[in-house]
């Protein structure tokens, strides 16, 4: 929507483009808002924009273009160009700085919903020891319609 031009395409299409995008992430975030309401999930609702939010940023080269009418779309757009030929250098510096987001993230959400976050160092170890699961069979009984189709001969 922010890469789109009002003179390219002309005036008219590019209102009822705007509005269709408009309307498209009206829905979409409603979703993200609605569904924590609805599912009463105790406090814990504002972690699914936010987790949406982070994970989109992930995808930022999708959504810019070299040619927006607005300059820091336009300039995002330049370096999404940029990267093609130092995409792998940059990469490595960047998988470091999402490893480091998403670990405090992590962090500052188990100590926002009330936990300690002491145990996720303290039981670090213990976490790759073996650990009991059990698994309890349930027997379903199925019932199997048989349907005989004769054909019908003239």
């Amino acid at each position: 929507m922010l890469s789109r031009h009002p003179h390219k395409d002309g005036r008219g299409k590019w209102i009822f483009q705007c509005s269709i995008d408009t309307l498209a992430i009206l829905f979409q975030v409603s979703g993200l808002f609605l569904w924590p309401i609805l599912t009463e999930s105790k406090g814990k609702g504002w972690l699914l924009p936010v987790s949406a939010f982070l994970i989109s940023c992930g995808w930022w080269e999708n959504f810019v273009d070299g040619s927006s009418p607005y300059g820091f779309i336009r300039g995002l757009g330049n370096m999404r160009k940029g990267l093609t030929h130092t995409r792998y250098f940059t990469y490595v510096f960047i998988s470091l700085w999402k490893m480091l987001v998403f670990f405090t993230t992590m962090l500052f959400s188990v100590w926002l919903l009330g936990y300690g976050i002491g145990n996720t160092f303290n039981q670090f170890t213990s976490s790759f020891g073996t650990h009991p699961i059990n698994i309890t069979e349930v027997s379903l009984e199925l019932l199997i319609f048989s349907i005989e189709i004769t054909p019908i001969l003239n």
